[in-house]
């Protein structure tokens, strides 16, 4: 690494450390009854009034992160060979309520130091969420606006902010937000979002398809406990176990733009997640398949697996994980890719400060007879401020 990243890295984490030094360890564990507008470390800006006409926050995440490639051949994986220093990477997160919750906008946005990788024919990956939420009744929201497709937890979708590793798994199959309508619903204790999406992306994502429309839904239940599916980790210690499962449905209509060519693609999956005590444990499985002018022209199965646990509560989490990713294609036959890795987290002050490093071993024979290897190091500091 040169001189001036390794300078550039200890500037960036000295201004992060002096920043928070005066923070509290620890937020307040009442529901917090101020109004008006007032910052809160960790919590963000707030605005808020007496009636709750307005309650809205505003959160601003940093990353700051480092990279170490040993690989003869990964241009597939795109990330390049040798040692790289990224720029903190900055996320704006909005969450604003008004009239009392009938209207919601959310809007996740990244502002600055966004990797720029070619990952499955996409490039450009800059997250991009605004999303107008409208709840008339309890328990109903009709969604519209730019948001990501239900489906996998954990994939190429880069919202690393929220995993428990560095990086997503190569068996992911999450997505980008696209432009849709869409409503959520819960009944009978579970928890059911459908979504209709064009496949445009404000981000101008660049990629060698063009979706004439997308239609995605996931099913949800918690069978017991409260389980939260936004956070990967049990930093908050579920004093009940708590176990949640999901199956998820996407069918992707649209054309090659190279060769103008129709395509068609059906994905299913399940998903499921267990918490208890500090411990936190994530299955998917996923079967997708894809047809071009009418014949089919692959398949895949995807598994992801993984497990974290604080070995010392609420501070410092172990983390390990298992991608298998087994595709099939009607001229080339099949071929496997596998990805373990191992991770560790260290939580200063709860989610808010965090430092975790991971390392991962990639196996792939997509695009080589001989297959291609990498050995990864990621290593990051991420603040909410």
């Amino acid at each position: 690494m040169k001189k001036t990243n390794l300078l550039n890295l200890g500037l960036a984490l000295i201004t992060t450390l002096l920043f928070v030094q005066n923070a509290s360890a620890e937020k307040a564990k009442n529901e917090d009854t101020r109004t008006g507008t007032y910052y809160e470390y960790g919590e963000g800006l707030k605005v808020k009034t007496p009636g709750d006409e307005v309650d809205l926050t505003l959160n601003l995440y940093n990353k700051f992160k480092v990279s170490v490639t040993n690989t003869e051949d990964i241009e597939w994986w795109g990330t390049g060979t040798g040692t790289k220093f990224y720029i903190p990477q900055s996320r704006l997160v909005l969450d604003s309520n008004f009239i009392g919750g009938l209207v919601n906008l959310f809007a996740e946005i990244d502002l600055i130091g966004v990797e720029e990788r070619e990952l499955y024919r996409q490039k450009a990956f800059v997250r991009q969420e605004v999303v107008l939420n409208l709840t008339p009744i309890e328990d109903l929201t009709f969604k519209i606006g730019q948001w990501t497709a239900p489906g996998s937890k954990e994939g190429f979708d880069y919202d690393d902010f929220s995993l428990n590793m560095e990086d997503p798994s190569i068996a992911g199959l999450g997505s980008l937000p696209e432009l849709g309508v869409g409503v959520e619903t819960s009944f009978a204790g579970n928890n059911l979002v459908f979504g209709v999406f064009n496949g445009h992306n404000i981000s101008e994502r660049k990629n060698e398809t063009r979706t004439d429309y997308k239609l995605a839904a996931l099913l949800s239940r918690t069978l017991f406990g409260e389980y939260d599916r936004s956070v990967s980790s049990d930093i908050n210690y579920s004093k009940e176990a708590a176990l949640d499962v999901g199956i998820y449905g996407i069918y992707d209509k649209g054309k090659e733009r190279a060769a103008d060519t129709h395509y068609k693609s059906r994905t299913v999956g399940v998903n499921g997640g267990y918490k208890h005590l500090g411990l936190s444990a994530e299955l998917d499985v996923a079967y997708l398949n894809a047809e071009v002018k009418g014949e089919r022209d692959y398949a895949l199965i995807a598994t992801t697996a993984k497990t974290g646990y604080f070995f010392v509560p609420k501070k410092l989490e172990g983390v390990a994980r298992f991608g298998w990713l087994n595709y099939h294609h009607n001229v080339d036959g099949a071929t496997n890719s596998w990805e373990p890795a191992l991770g560790v987290n260290y939580y200063i002050i709860g989610e808010d400060l965090r430092v975790g490093t991971m390392v991962s071993y990639v196996r792939t024979t997509f695009h080589s007879q001989s297959g291609d290897d990498s050995l990864r190091w990621l290593t990051s500091l991420v603040a909410r401020f």
